[in-house]
């Protein structure tokens, strides 16, 4: 069964979180029961806390390489590959490190993931294929 939140890109999840159309493929959502795992499904379902920045933070964190490894992989995995679940999506938001820069009205970097770590674009294609 597919998610029950999604719909012609249009309900639940898409409308919440506008900017998943940026990241993800959407096979997740569409494959047997695979949405259950889905950090946006689990965000609206367990009515997690999310980051107040997550869409500005997104926006700055959508570069052209990485639609490139979006398109190129395929893969709902690089979600996870960012800790987006232990960060945006968590009482942990607070702890961020990007929440930090955008707090004292700083953009930053791309690379910064939200545990302080530079995002090294091999690691990064590895552990998204995983």
């Amino acid at each position: 069964m597919p998610c029950p939140l999604y719909e012609d890109f249009t309900r639940g999840c898409v409308e919440k979180f506008k900017v998943i159309t940026k990241f993800i493929t959407f096979d997740v959502c569409e494959a047997e029961d695979d949405f259950k795992n889905c950090i946006f499904y689990k965000a609206i379902i367990e009515n997690k806390p999310i980051c107040p920045s997550l869409e500005e933070c997104s926006e700055n964190f959508n570069t052209l390489s990485t639609q490139l490894i979006i398109k190129l992989i395929k893969s709902d995995k690089i979600l996870k590959t960012l800790n987006l679940d232990e960060y945006c999506f968590s009482n942990n938001y607070v702890n961020c490190v990007r929440l930090n820069f955008f707090k004292e009205g700083k953009r930053p970097p791309s690379s910064l993931r939200p545990d302080g770590t530079k995002l090294k674009l091999t690691e990064f294609l590895i552990k998204a294929t995983e």
